[in-house]
């Protein structure tokens, strides 16, 4: 990540206007192929064909290269899941946007042989695409979390836990001579933190401990997807798929919640607000709680159709705790984590919807968890819309980076993957579900005048 100051820098210097060329006229096609047959004094193959140029011409000069943003420290902002290693790539000039961060304009920089907007044209798509709205009209404040002993009640538990789990504290929950060829570091002392405190019991609470050959196979699948490259589908049904299905089969709370592949749960624009504001960005998986049979039928009975911000019939009567989205380690993270905010702003007006409907406006909506797996990496994160004070007309938002509580890539980070997804687990069913029954659904199915 880079500095603010040095991006706006950066962006001013590449985003300047390109070429202008006079109304009416066609661009030759030396002009608009880098490939052509006989390039143009605009334009060089080689060192060789400028210095022939230019002592013919004079004045003329070569392209110069793009400059890049001078390196800094990392903004308090969403990393970008491969910290603390600075990006691999920047955004080609030829093919991305920039943003001006500080006013929210987008400019696009076109492609060689791009078609020339003309008089009377009707405004681009692209300069006012919902994606570039969405993330910079949005008002959401992306910050790194707080001082954990700072943040209250179930949201600063939770944060403290899963920051546990990140330091492998407490994410075994017996002994096993086996796992210490497999875990130890090699220092007595912190390979002792792994295993929970006999006294507490808490990992215990959370569930059971997946087998170490489950956990063996598990890391040799997801270095094989690493080592050759796998696409996403193939991390999702061998990898992320596996880890998600051990660690609700391992869950105390395995009857009462569930995972869903929802890659094909478009977000619902009749059951948000704004949405001309919104785009069906989907997510990978989600974590959702298990309703009573006689709760179901008296929702269908009701003429409910979902108790979501999607109509997915997956998940239509499964209400949705934590979302969870997907990528390859050789893709940048910041389509991910644009996927996951605007999932869960159309989460949360569906909630506040309801709330409104229910005439219980006064309740302040919950934390959402959020999950960006990224290649090996797991990493959590907690969207907050802030309590709305007098005379305030926009609603504040947060999307707060949280930790990376686990890696499929070792023995240990897969322990703590299931640990932390039993912590994720265990807020569902004993913070969310007791909120959402009591201000969401049993207010549909009895209603008040």
């Amino acid at each position: 990540m880079w500095h603010d100051t040095a991006i706006e820098l950066w962006l001013q210097q590449v985003s300047g206007p390109g070429p202008t060329f006079p109304p009416g006229r066609k661009r030759a096609l030396t002009e608009m192929s880098g490939n052509a047959r006989t390039p143009t004094t605009k334009r060089f193959k080689t060192q060789h064909d400028f210095n022939i140029l230019s002592d013919a011409a004079g004045d003329e000069q070569p392209d110069q290269a793009t400059p890049k943003p001078l390196a800094g420290s990392a903004l308090n902002v969403i990393p970008e899941f491969e910290q603390p290693s600075p990006p691999k790539s920047l955004p080609s000039r030829a093919s991305s946007s920039h943003a001006d961060l500080s006013s929210g304009h987008v400019s696009a920089i076109s492609s060689r042989g791009s078609k020339r907007k003309q008089p009377g044209d009707p405004p681009s798509s692209r300069s006012a695409s919902p994606t570039k709205r969405t993330l910079f009209d949005s008002h959401v404040t992306r910050d790194s979390l707080p001082n954990l002993l700072e943040i209250p009640g179930a949201f600063g538990q939770l944060a403290r836990a899963m920051d546990g789990v990140s330091n492998g504290f407490a994410v075994l929950a017996t002994r096993f001579d086996g796992w210490y060829k497999e875990l130890s570091t090699g220092q007595t002392a912190r390979d002792s933190l792994m295993f929970e405190d006999e006294g507490t019991r808490t990992r215990a609470r959370l569930g059971d401990d997946p087998p170490l050959s489950e956990v063996l196979r598990l890391r040799k699948r997801a270095k094989r997807n690493a080592r050759i490259l796998c696409s996403e589908p193939s991390w999702n049904s061998f990898v992320h798929s596996v880890v998600l299905d051990m660690a609700v089969r391992l869950s105390t709370y395995h009857e009462r919640v569930i995972c869903e592949d929802i890659t094909r749960a478009p977000i619902s624009q009749a059951e948000v607000e704004n949405p001309s504001q919104r785009i069906s960005k989907q997510v990978d998986y989600c974590i959702a709680l298990e309703l009573e049979d006689e709760l179901l039928v008296a929702l269908r009975d009701a003429g409910v159709k979902t108790l979501n911000h999607t109509l997915d019939f997956g998940v239509a009567f499964n209400p949705i705790s934590v979302s969870i989205e997907t990528k390859p380690a050789s893709e940048n993270g910041t389509e991910g984590t644009l996927q996951l905010q605007t999932w869960a702003q159309a989460q949360m007006d569906f909630l506040r919807s309801r709330l409104h409907k229910a005439g219980r406006s006064h309740v302040s909506l919950p934390i959402l968890p959020l999950v960006m797996v990224q290649g090996h990496q797991w990493w959590v994160y907690y969207f907050v819309e802030h309590p709305r004070s007098a005379g305030q007309a926009r609603i504040k938002q947060s999307l707060y980076t949280g930790h990376l509580f686990g890696r499929t890539d070792t023995t240990l980070g897969i322990y703590e993957l299931i640990a932390g997804l039993h912590h994720l687990i265990e807020w569902s069913e004993c913070q969310y579900r007791p909120w959402f029954l009591e201000n969401i659904l049993y207010p549909i199915l009895d209603p008040q005048p």
